[in-house]
Protein backbone atom coordinates (compact mmCIF):
# COMPACT_ATOMS: atom_id res chain seq x y z
CA UNK A 1 0.00 0.00 0.00
CA UNK A 2 2.61 2.30 0.78
CA UNK A 3 4.50 2.09 -2.79
CA UNK A 4 1.16 2.25 -4.13
CA UNK A 5 1.26 5.89 -2.49
CA UNK A 6 4.33 6.87 -3.42
CA UNK A 7 5.82 6.46 -0.06
CA UNK A 8 8.75 4.71 -0.81
CA UNK A 9 10.97 5.57 1.90
CA UNK A 10 8.65 4.08 4.40
CA UNK A 11 7.89 0.95 2.33
CA UNK A 12 11.60 0.29 2.89
CA UNK A 13 11.34 0.67 6.54
CA UNK A 14 8.49 -1.72 6.97
CA UNK A 15 10.42 -4.28 5.21
CA UNK A 16 13.22 -3.45 7.39
CA UNK A 17 11.18 -3.71 10.50
CA UNK A 18 9.52 -6.79 9.31
CA UNK A 19 12.86 -8.29 8.31
CA UNK A 20 14.08 -7.15 12.11
CA UNK A 21 11.32 -8.11 13.76
CA UNK A 22 10.66 -11.98 12.10
CA UNK A 23 13.75 -12.97 10.85
CA UNK A 24 14.63 -15.49 13.34
CA UNK A 25 11.12 -17.12 13.25
CA UNK A 26 10.99 -20.46 11.39
CA UNK A 27 7.47 -19.51 9.46
CA UNK A 28 9.20 -16.46 8.35
CA UNK A 29 12.07 -18.12 6.93
CA UNK A 30 10.12 -20.51 5.03
CA UNK A 31 7.62 -18.52 3.91
CA UNK A 32 10.16 -16.53 2.00
CA UNK A 33 12.86 -19.26 1.17
CA UNK A 34 15.58 -17.69 2.63
CA UNK A 35 16.38 -13.99 4.29
CA UNK A 36 18.59 -13.32 0.97
CA UNK A 37 15.56 -14.15 -1.05
CA UNK A 38 13.62 -11.82 1.31
CA UNK A 39 15.95 -8.60 0.46
CA UNK A 40 15.98 -9.91 -3.11
CA UNK A 41 12.06 -9.36 -3.38
CA UNK A 42 12.29 -6.21 -1.74
CA UNK A 43 14.79 -4.96 -4.57
CA UNK A 44 12.44 -6.01 -6.92
CA UNK A 45 9.85 -4.13 -5.63
CA UNK A 46 11.51 -0.79 -5.38
CA UNK A 47 13.04 -1.28 -8.97
CA UNK A 48 9.69 -1.51 -10.15
CA UNK A 49 9.00 1.67 -9.14
CA UNK A 50 12.43 3.16 -10.48
CA UNK A 51 13.44 4.08 -6.78
CA UNK A 52 17.14 3.66 -7.33
CA UNK A 53 18.33 5.40 -4.39
CA UNK A 54 16.57 3.02 -1.75
CA UNK A 55 17.04 -0.19 -4.03
CA UNK A 56 20.82 1.09 -2.86
CA UNK A 57 20.13 0.91 0.25
CA UNK A 58 17.97 -1.78 0.42
CA UNK A 59 20.92 -4.08 -1.14
CA UNK A 60 23.17 -2.33 1.21
CA UNK A 61 21.26 -3.49 4.04
CA UNK A 62 21.17 -7.10 2.56
CA UNK A 63 24.99 -7.09 2.54
CA UNK A 64 24.80 -6.46 6.24
CA UNK A 65 22.82 -9.31 6.72
CA UNK A 66 24.67 -11.32 5.00
CA UNK A 67 27.39 -13.69 5.40
CA UNK A 68 29.82 -12.98 2.59
CA UNK A 69 29.86 -16.34 0.84
CA UNK A 70 25.93 -16.55 0.71
CA UNK A 71 25.03 -16.90 -2.85
CA UNK A 72 22.88 -14.19 -3.28
CA UNK A 73 26.26 -11.61 -2.30
CA UNK A 74 27.27 -11.12 -6.22
CA UNK A 75 23.54 -10.26 -7.47
CA UNK A 76 23.04 -8.16 -4.39
CA UNK A 77 27.03 -6.26 -5.67
CA UNK A 78 25.48 -6.34 -9.11
CA UNK A 79 22.46 -4.23 -8.12
CA UNK A 80 24.33 -1.91 -6.04
CA UNK A 81 26.43 -1.23 -9.43
CA UNK A 82 23.71 -0.47 -12.07
CA UNK A 83 21.62 1.68 -9.49
CA UNK A 84 25.05 3.78 -8.34
CA UNK A 85 26.16 3.61 -11.82
CA UNK A 86 22.29 5.14 -13.51
CA UNK A 87 22.56 7.42 -10.07
CA UNK A 88 25.90 8.84 -10.73
CA UNK A 89 27.36 7.92 -7.83
CA UNK A 90 30.47 7.04 -8.72
CA UNK A 91 32.67 6.32 -5.49
CA UNK A 92 29.69 3.74 -4.62
CA UNK A 93 29.79 2.41 -8.00
CA UNK A 94 33.97 1.77 -7.86
CA UNK A 95 33.36 0.30 -4.24
CA UNK A 96 30.63 -2.39 -5.76
CA UNK A 97 33.28 -3.21 -8.15
CA UNK A 98 35.76 -3.58 -5.72
CA UNK A 99 33.69 -5.61 -3.88
CA UNK A 100 33.26 -7.95 -6.80
CA UNK A 101 35.68 -7.58 -9.71
CA UNK A 102 34.19 -9.08 -12.41
CA UNK A 103 35.44 -8.92 -15.78
CA UNK A 104 31.58 -7.82 -16.53
CA UNK A 105 31.43 -5.48 -13.41
CA UNK A 106 34.99 -3.28 -14.56
CA UNK A 107 33.97 -3.41 -17.82
CA UNK A 108 30.51 -1.82 -17.45
CA UNK A 109 32.10 0.72 -14.88
CA UNK A 110 34.42 1.78 -17.41
CA UNK A 111 32.41 1.91 -19.99
CA UNK A 112 29.54 3.74 -18.61
CA UNK A 113 31.76 6.69 -17.06
CA UNK A 114 33.62 6.88 -20.50
CA UNK A 115 30.06 7.67 -21.87
CA UNK A 116 29.07 10.08 -18.97
CA UNK A 117 31.96 12.14 -19.56
CA UNK A 118 33.91 10.90 -16.49
CA UNK A 119 37.31 10.09 -18.13
CA UNK A 120 39.55 12.10 -16.00
CA UNK A 121 37.93 10.20 -12.94
CA UNK A 122 38.98 6.42 -14.27
CA UNK A 123 42.28 7.71 -14.99
CA UNK A 124 42.62 9.04 -11.55
CA UNK A 125 41.06 5.76 -9.91
CA UNK A 126 43.82 3.56 -7.87
CA UNK A 127 42.77 0.66 -10.45
CA UNK A 128 46.02 -1.09 -9.63
CA UNK A 129 45.07 -5.59 -10.37
CA UNK A 130 41.54 -4.08 -12.37
CA UNK A 131 43.44 -1.51 -14.89
CA UNK A 132 43.97 -4.50 -17.69
CA UNK A 133 40.51 -5.29 -17.76
CA UNK A 134 39.85 -1.57 -17.89
CA UNK A 135 42.33 -1.29 -20.37
CA UNK A 136 40.90 -4.72 -22.31
CA UNK A 137 36.95 -2.95 -22.27
CA UNK A 138 38.11 -0.07 -23.43
CA UNK A 139 40.07 -1.35 -26.47
CA UNK A 140 37.37 -3.88 -27.49
CA UNK A 141 34.56 -0.98 -27.50
CA UNK A 142 37.03 1.16 -29.32
CA UNK A 143 37.02 -1.73 -32.30
CA UNK A 144 33.33 -1.39 -32.08
CA UNK A 145 32.94 2.50 -31.65
CA UNK A 146 36.17 4.24 -33.01
CA UNK A 147 35.43 7.52 -30.69
CA UNK A 148 36.69 5.51 -27.48
CA UNK A 149 40.73 4.69 -29.24
CA UNK A 150 40.93 8.72 -27.63
CA UNK A 151 40.10 7.19 -24.45
CA UNK A 152 42.06 4.28 -24.70
CA UNK A 153 44.90 6.58 -25.74
CA UNK A 154 43.94 8.79 -22.78
CA UNK A 155 44.17 6.07 -20.24
CA UNK A 156 46.97 4.46 -21.58
CA UNK A 157 48.73 8.12 -21.36
CA UNK A 158 47.64 8.62 -17.62
CA UNK A 159 49.43 5.06 -17.24
CA UNK A 160 52.69 6.07 -18.47
CA UNK A 161 52.03 3.40 -21.40
CA UNK A 162 53.51 5.58 -24.17
CA UNK A 163 53.94 3.27 -26.65
CA UNK A 164 50.49 1.69 -25.68
CA UNK A 165 49.01 5.08 -26.49
CA UNK A 166 50.93 5.49 -29.96
CA UNK A 167 49.51 2.16 -31.02
CA UNK A 168 45.93 3.48 -30.22
CA UNK A 169 46.07 6.10 -32.14
CA UNK A 170 48.07 4.62 -34.88
CA UNK A 171 44.99 1.85 -34.81
CA UNK A 172 42.38 4.77 -34.72
CA UNK A 173 44.29 6.49 -37.66
CA UNK A 174 43.91 3.36 -39.68
CA UNK A 175 40.56 3.16 -39.24
CA UNK A 176 39.58 6.84 -40.29
CA UNK A 177 41.88 6.50 -43.42
CA UNK A 178 39.22 3.67 -44.35
CA UNK A 179 36.79 5.79 -44.34
CA UNK A 180 38.08 8.92 -46.18
CA UNK A 181 35.61 7.95 -49.69
CA UNK A 182 32.51 8.38 -47.14
CA UNK A 183 33.29 11.27 -45.03
CA UNK A 184 36.02 12.91 -46.97
CA UNK A 185 38.14 15.68 -45.32
CA UNK A 186 36.35 15.27 -41.99
CA UNK A 187 38.40 11.77 -42.12
CA UNK A 188 41.54 12.90 -43.68
CA UNK A 189 41.74 15.48 -40.60
CA UNK A 190 41.14 12.72 -38.22
CA UNK A 191 43.71 11.04 -39.65
CA UNK A 192 46.01 13.70 -39.37
CA UNK A 193 45.09 14.49 -35.95
CA UNK A 194 45.53 10.75 -34.54
CA UNK A 195 48.85 10.42 -36.67
CA UNK A 196 49.81 13.60 -34.75
CA UNK A 197 49.06 11.87 -31.20
CA UNK A 198 50.71 9.03 -32.36
CA UNK A 199 53.85 10.87 -33.06
CA UNK A 200 53.83 12.76 -30.24
CA UNK A 201 53.42 9.13 -27.55
CA UNK A 202 56.37 7.97 -30.06
CA UNK A 203 58.68 10.71 -29.03
CA UNK A 204 57.79 10.67 -24.90
CA UNK A 205 58.80 7.12 -25.64
CA UNK A 206 62.25 7.85 -26.85
CA UNK A 207 63.01 10.96 -24.48
CA UNK A 208 62.38 8.53 -21.72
Amino acid sequence: ALLNLGRFGQALDMFVRAFQGYALKDEFILSIGSPAQYWLQVLEALGSWHQRALCVRAARLALSELPDAAPEVPALWAAVLDHTLALGDWDEAFHAVCAQPTAEAVRMFALTLCERGQMQRLCELPLETLADTVEAALLARARERGVFFAHLYAFRTRRHNHRGAASAMYEAAQRAELSVRTKGRAAVAATRDALMLCANSLATVEKS
